[in-house]
């Protein structure tokens, strides 16, 4: 793959939100290199994220290559990693020296972006705003640590300007983040939302609704996900309408969770679900229930919408206010009373399936990729590569 200024264009995606199973960003960039491998097989695609060591491999298209930067493991996110320095990740970048660079983290890696910029001002580097800094992160502090909410929240804003500032633009997944930006300096956002696949998602298939109720929560297991809430939620209602919890996902409070549902029969503890099984989790369910009070889109919503069964979540948090309320129901706070009045009306009234999946019908990825990918080739300056991609 040959490097800015010969040879075929490269474009670039640099992210520490990288994990062995799974996650909204990796399923995000493996939509998009496969979207790029069909759509424009005469463009590079260079992919750079944190691993246990560093490694570099060919992808699945001519040209993509995949670079593994050493990085240190979370131990409060699990599968997670950050580089140490950026200089690794600085490194790749001369090498391959990407035309086009799109960072999905604000951090380690995102400091080296800038650095390669400086290197190369010609290059044209925009951000997608995965992680809703600092609101999310300060969400995931614990008790012990609620004193550092309000400084982290005070230094965090100014630290991302700083970080956005030779950004493009920054891209949003949904238009209510983008009011909470503007007040903090950020205007030069553009709202492109990511999607899901609306054919393997689907309200056809193995599932039905269940008798009793199910709730359902899917994400990382963490405070900020607000499993805490969603589990004070459902010990509300199993006494009022006999309904159960299940729960998919890996995390942090995954060893807290086991021993509720050691002691409670009604909790449903499935860990990581991959491949053709998570569209069936979803559809003999009766609703999704989200108390993550920062979400920057929410992919689960969108999974459960398309496959028949309503989603309540807390107002202001990703797609919630924008998606039909009939569907998507929101709440004002991460209480667990509030959530539980909120199921319980749905419980009472859910809608049709077909209502559901009807609310997310433009949120497929091949256009949704196609927006972006288009976006960011016409500020580079390289929208005539778009003509043979049909866009």
């Amino acid at each position: 793959m040959s490097g800015s200024g010969t040879g075929a264009p490269v474009l670039c995606d640099v992210t520490m939100f990288w994990s062995p199973i799974g996650g909204g960003v990796r399923k995000y960039i493996e939509r998009k290199r496969d979207w790029l491998r069909r759509r424009m097989p005469g463009v590079g695609h260079l992919l750079i994220v944190p691993g246990p060591s560093s490694s570099a491999s060919e992808g699945p298209g001519s040209g993509h290559v995949t670079c593994v930067v050493r990085g240190l493991s979370l131990p409060f996110a699990p599968g997670y990693r950050v580089p140490p320095s950026k200089r690794e990740t600085v490194e790749v970048l001369r090498r391959f020296a990407p035309h086009v660079i799109e960072c999905g983290s604000p951090f380690v890696m995102r400091g080296a972006v800038s650095s390669f910029l400086r290197e190369r001002p010609e290059t044209a580097v925009f951000d997608y705003y995965h992680a809703y800094f600092p609101l999310n992160y300060a969400a995931a502090l614990g008790r012990g640590l609620a004193w550092l909410r309000r400084p982290l929240i005070g230094v965090g804003w100014p630290y991302l300007a700083r970080r956005y500032r030779d950004s493009r633009k920054v891209l949003l997944g949904a238009s209510g983040i983008e009011k909470v930006l503007h007040s903090r300096g950020i205007t030069h956002t553009t709202v492109a939302p990511l999607g899901i696949d609306l054919s393997f998602f689907s309200s056809e298939g193995p599932g039905t609704r269940p008798e009793p109720p199910v709730l359902l929560f899917v994400g990382r297991l963490s405070e900020e996900k607000g499993l805490s809430a969603v589990m004070g939620a459902y010990s509300l209602l199993k006494g009022r309408t006999g309904a159960r919890l299940r729960v998919v996902g890996d995390g942090i409070m995954m060893k807290r969770l086991l021993r509720a549902a050691e002691l409670d029969p009604g909790i449903e503890v499935l860990g990581f679900v991959a491949g053709e099984e998570m569209p069936r989790v979803y559809r003999s369910s009766t609703l999704l229930v989200s108390a993550a009070p920062a979400e920057t889109l929410g992919f689960c919503f969108l999974e459960a919408l398309a496959c028949g069964i309503p989603v309540v979540g807390i107002e202001g948090s990703g797609l919630v206010g924008t998606l039909p309320p009939d569907v998507c129901v929101g709440v004002r706070s991460a209480s667990p009373p509030a959530l539980a009045g909120a199921c319980e009306s749905l419980i009472a009234s859910s809608p049709e399936p077909s209502r559901c999946r009807q609310a997310v019908e433009g949120y497929d990825w091949e256009p949704s990729i196609e927006r972006i990918v288009a976006l960011e080739l016409r500020e580079a300056g390289l929208a005539g590569l778009l003509e043979g991609a049909g866009t």
